[in-house]
């Protein structure tokens, strides 16, 4: 058990790490963020059953309880600061592990509001709420592309009053 721990967590650290690196490689990083979204798909999709695997998991994400936010903070601050070609990988993940851990993405929204003055954390938490709304708790196919249309215009929205 404590072999398959560290490999799991070895293998969420090199993910997490990919990530943190989107401007090395455009492909690795697709490649990271699509695997981040199959784990977070998967614990969404089974978060109320009693599966072996999912228990095993769970116990994982245990070990390391900070990690949906770490993906959160790193995820939505590529999206916002950077200027990649592949923001649209990166969008992917972002709805599955608001689905998988609500709190991460709560946690990540607080977290930027704080950081700006009063006048753009009121623009902040509108442009929130817009991204947020109609959204199903789903990860159908039509509510991932209408969440990824929804979170390019936070985006481009966001990105003309943000300081930094």
């Amino acid at each position: 058990m404590i072999l398959i721990s560290l490999v799991y967590h070895e293998s969420i650290s090199s993910l997490y790490q990919s990530i943190s690196c989107l401007l090395l490689e455009l492909t690795v990083s697709a490649q990271c963020a699509s695997s981040i979204d199959h784990i977070a798909t998967y614990m969404f999709l089974n978060q109320n059953r009693d599966k072996s695997t999912i228990q095993l998991i769970r116990t994982h994400m245990q070990s390391d309880v900070e990690i949906w936010n770490q993906l959160m903070t790193t995820l939505f601050n590529s999206l916002l600061y950077a200027s990649q070609a592949n923001h649209w990988a990166i969008t992917r993940p972002i709805l599955s592990i608001l689905l998988a851990s609500e709190s991460s993405f709560n946690e990540y929204q607080a977290q930027l509001i704080a950081t700006q003055s009063p006048e753009n954390q009121e623009k902040l938490r509108d442009e929130f709420s817009k991204l947020t709304s109609d959204i199903q708790r789903s990860v159908e196919t039509s509510n991932r592309d209408r969440f990824t249309q929804k979170l390019t215009m936070f985006r481009l929205n966001v990105r003309q009053f943000l300081t930094l």
